[in-house]
C-alpha cells in the first residue's frame, strides 16, 4: 500500500531526516476491520455463488431428465400411432379383398404384402386369388350350362331295340363312338 504524503504538509520542501522523521510520526489508519469485512462479504458472496451454481446445476438436470422423460413419451406416442396406422391400413385393405370374394388368409396375406410394399408377394397372391376364382367360375359355369335333349353330355343308355330303330348310318357311328357298349348289346 502507497503512503499519501499529500497529508503531510510541506513534504515537498523537507529534507530526506525530515522526511523520514514525518513519515515515522505519520499515523496511518488501521484498515485491518474494514479489510476483514471486505473479505467476509467475498466470502460470503462466493458462497452464495457456489450454492446458486449447485441449484442451477440440480436445475439444469432436472430439466434435461425431464426433457428426456418427455422425448421417451413422445417416441412412445409416435411408435403407438404409427402401429396404428399401419392396423388401420392393414384392415382397410383386407376388407377391400374380402370384398373381391378372397378368402380371409388369402385376403390377410395379400394386404400385408400391400401395406409393407412387396409387390411379388401381392401379385402371387392375386395369381393364387384369380386361378382359383377362374376354376370355380368355369366349374359353375359347367354346372348351369344346360345340356341339349336334357341328357347332360353322356351317352344314352342304349338298349337292342333303340339300335334296331336307328338308321344304317346311325347305328355305324354308334358303333364308332361307343364300341365297348355296341359289343355289350350285341354280346361280342
Amino acid at each position: 500500500m502507497a503512503i499519501d504524503v499529500s497529508k503531510i504538509e510541506g513534504y515537498a520542501e523537507m529534507s530526506a531526516e525530515e522526511k523520514v522523521k514525518a513519515l515515522e510520526a505519520l499515523e496511518i489508519e488501521d484498515n485491518s476491520a474494514e479489510l476483514e469485512r471486505y473479505k467476509n462479504a467475498t466470502s460470503k458472496a462466493n458462497s452464495e455463488a457456489a450454492e446458486y451454481k449447485r441449484k442451477l446445476k440440480e436445475l439444469e438436470a432436472k430439466a434435461a431428465e425431464g426433457t428426456s422423460d418427455t422425448e421417451k413419451q413422445m417416441a412412445e406416442l409416435k411408435e403407438q400411432i404409427e402401429t396404428l396406422q399401419r392396423e388401420k391400413s392393414l384392415s382397410e385393405k383386407k376388407a377391400s379383398f374380402l370384398k373381391l370374394g378372397m378368402n380371409e388368409d388369402l385376403a390377410s396375406k395379400c394386404s400385408e404384402a400391400f401395406v409393407n410394399g412387396d409387390s411379388d408377394s401381392l401379385f402371387e397372391g392375386m395369381t393364387s386369388f384369380l386361378d382359383a376364382h377362374d376354376k370355380a367360375f368355369k366349374a359353375e359355369l359347367l354346372k348351369t350350362t344346360p345340356r341339349p335333349n336334357g341328357e347332360g353330355g353322356n351317352p344314352p343308355e342304349m338298349t337292342k331295340e333303340k339300335l334296331l330303330k336307328m338308321s344304317q348310318a346311325e347305328r355305324l357311328a354308334f358303333a364308332n363312338e361307343h364300341p365297348d357298349e355296341y359289343n355289350k348289346i350285341y354280346g361280342g
